[in-house]
């Protein structure tokens, strides 16, 4: 059985990890992990040092489940090559890291206090380029690929994967909000996906406060739907 933690928040226990999300998307990220129920495996792209993907493991710690249950239950999907904005980003938290720097094992030693490692898988590569032929999705987490043609691709790969009433959380749906014109438009990708499939997107709640949105998808994967 997962072991259930103590009084332990999520600030105090990813408060070390540099994040680009604030608490309410850590918070939302852990809410939702408890969520799982074992019909499909939780999938992050954009996990950068491993702040979201703390929170939603710690989330699913919750849960008890049997060890066949927990087994190959989360993948983890990244470049883990620092970008000149990810090393200012970094140092604005305090921590030190070199531009095309692999991140996977600052990513790896930042989970390692996670109690269900075990059971994680990873991917790295650009997201662009990820190509995904199953286990069928339950919690789907994306919090890169802001623009085209990036975006669509991850949810042509995932969408069909999706249980029915899996949970997707969507961290840039409203970064566009940031710009203004060309640019705007540009990052209303996520909006004008949900928007032409919104037979399939249920919208659940916004981030308080973060330009986060979480969804329930609501018809069976596999089944002729065109992402």
């Amino acid at each position: 059985m997962a072991k259930k933690r103590g009084n332990e928040s999520r600030t105090e226990s990813v408060a070390d990890i540099p994040t680009m999300s604030g608490p309410a998307t850590l918070d939302t990220l852990e809410a939702i992990g408890k969520e799982w129920t074992a019909q499909g495996v939780v999938v992050e792209c954009g996990c950068w040092l491993g702040a979201g993907s703390c929170a939603l493991l710690r989330g699913m710690e919750y849960v008890e489940r049997t060890d066949s249950q927990w087994a190959n239950t989360f993948y983890g999907c990244d470049r883990w090559r620092a970008s000149a904005s990810e090393v200012k980003k970094a140092a604005a938290q305090g921590v030190t890291l070199e531009e095309g720097e692999d991140l996977f094992p600052h990513w790896f030693q930042n989970i390692l206090t996670v109690e269900i490692l075990p059971w994680i898988g990873f991917m790295p590569g650009e997201l662009k380029e990820l190509q995904w032929s199953g286990p069928e999705v339950e919690i789907l987490v994306i919090d890169a690929a802001k623009r085209e043609p990036a975006f669509s691709h991850l949810m042509g790969q995932f969408t069909p994967w999706l249980v029915k009433g899996a949970w997707v959380a969507l961290l840039d749906y409203y970064y566009w909000r940031k710009f203004s014109g060309p640019r705007a438009e540009a990052y209303k990708a996520q909006q004008r996906y949900v928007a032409a499939h919104e037979d399939l997107f249920y919208h659940i709640v916004d981030i308080s406060g973060e330009s986060g949105a979480v969804f329930r998808f609501y018809k069976e994967g596999r089944r002729g739907i065109e992402a």
